[in-house]
């Protein structure tokens, strides 16, 4: 395993239970998750979820202010009082313990992705495609059921299939229409979805891609992630230096918080001896006194200014290549320009600490 920082697929949210209005009350933070058949009567002061299937994936965050060590205690402490547990268990004060697991050595250890693009052949990802597809769509898509029905898929009938020979290069052109769909147009560079993230309707080829990039996306009032990437060297191999300047009034629009955060050419974190790996979050970068922009430094070695170092410098490597991606959590979306992240600037010439 390898022990270095890898990019989260999201990085931190809210502490609480998000930004979005919840119940009040002293059981608040309380929620039932229901698959779409579920009937009973729900303990009080539980919020029920509905589930549009049976099976879901949870991911939770919890924000961090510093880095304190009363603030690790504060987090962790959040944490233990999180519990997951079915609705059986809950009127017995919450106590629970789940059965033991099984792990089978015999089932394959492949990662889903190579599984999919690699070692299933064209036949075999069509019945698997039909195996998963045992509830109506949703949302419902009358024109897409007809063509799954009549195509053998959904539901499944391998008599109506088309031929293996036909099947194969049909996997590998659909594999090939999502490597090349664009969620949206650069901006300055910036690649990121404003909207049409995680709200799919019946656009397959964009929920597609999404999954193939990130496997789950927030929503773009929840969180939006510009990426851009870059060269961490010249021809020469001599580290190059970056700058972005936010213009006055333009900083991340958000109700929660922002972040910048670089990562090599392998998605990890950029170990450097500073210890810092994202700017904007913990202490609020530090605008012009005169034009009221706020810039930040993204380069290997410290930037000259010592008050700046803290706040408006994010370290990157000296070698390959990297990228950094801005993280807005609870974002203002009306409120974000057309031209908006401004443009990583490479800057010219050599640079002394």
């Amino acid at each position: 395993m390898d022990e270095r920082r890898r990019r989260p697929e999201q990085h931190q949210a809210a502490r609480h239970a998000g930004h979005r209005p919840g119940p009040t009350g002293a059981e608040v933070y309380s929620y039932a998750l229901t698959g779409p058949d579920w009937q009973g009567e729900l303990p009080s002061g539980v919020r029920q979820l509905r589930m549009p299937t049976n099976t879901i994936w949870l991911l939770g965050r919890t924000e961090m202010h510093n880095t304190s060590e009363e603030e690790i205690q504060t987090v962790t402490g959040y944490q233990n009082l999180m519990r997951l547990l079915p609705l059986s268990a809950w009127p017995n004060t919450g106590s629970y313990v789940p059965p033991d697991g099984v792990y089978d050595l015999g089932v394959p250890s492949t990662p889903p992705s190579e599984l999919v693009n690699v070692t299933m052949t064209g036949p075999e990802f069509f019945e698997e495609l039909a195996a998963l597809l045992t509830r109506p769509l949703n949302p419902p898509d009358a024109a897409m059921s007809a063509v799954g029905e009549e195509l053998g898929v959904h539901p499944y009938d391998r008599s109506k299939l088309p031929t293996d020979a036909q099947l194969e290069p049909a996997k590998h052109l659909g594999l090939s229409r999502i490597s090349r769909h664009k969620a949206s147009e650069p901006v300055n560079g910036w690649t990121f979805t404003k909207t049409d993230i995680g709200y799919y309707g019946t656009d397959y080829t964009q929920r597609a891609y999404i999954t193939a990039i990130g496997l789950g996306a927030n929503l773009p009032e929840d969180a939006l992630y510009p990426s851009i990437a870059g060269a961490a060297t010249d021809e020469t191999r001599a580290p190059l230096r970056y700058t972005l300047t936010f213009p006055a009034g333009q900083l991340p629009p958000v109700n929660g918080f922002w972040s910048l955060t670089a990562y090599d050419s392998d998605s990890f974190l950029i170990a450097n001896p500073a210890d810092i790996y994202a700017v904007g979050h913990y202490v609020a970068p530090v605008a012009d006194p005169v034009t009221g922009a706020t810039t930040l430094y993204i380069q290997a070695d410290p930037i000259a200014d010592a008050e700046l170092r803290a706040t408006n410098w994010l370290p990157i490597d000296t070698k390959g290549n990297f990228s950094v991606t801005l993280r807005l959590y609870a974002p203002r979306t009306g409120d974000i320009p057309a031209s908006w992240p401004p443009p990583l600037v490479r800057v010219r010439g050599h640079h002394s600490a």
